[in-house]
């Protein structure tokens, strides 16, 4: 659940920033909330993990390496589907 709550998120965010994927964001979002039902697990809270984690890496390490690592890893999670 975790990783797919991460990938909804990088998602989401990497097209808003404009960067066009195979899979967007409303496929990832039924997809975090099919495996949420299934599993019975609340997806908010790991969608707000995800949320930090790219937010403290944002503050580490600064907005354009946090953006790289956005689309990176969104780009890992497409080919993942």
């Amino acid at each position: 659940m975790r990783q797919i709550a991460e990938c909804g998120y990088v998602i989401y965010q990497v097209e808003r920033e404009g960067v066009a994927l195979q899979y967007g964001a409303e496929t990832w979002d039924s997809i975090v909330t099919q495996v949420s039902q299934g599993t019975g697990l609340e997806a908010r809270s790991y969608l707000e993990m995800a949320q930090a984690k790219y937010k403290r890496m944002e503050r580490k390490m600064g907005a354009d390496y946090a953006f790289k690592r956005l689309k990176k890893r969104a780009q890992e999670c497409n080919a993942q589907l």
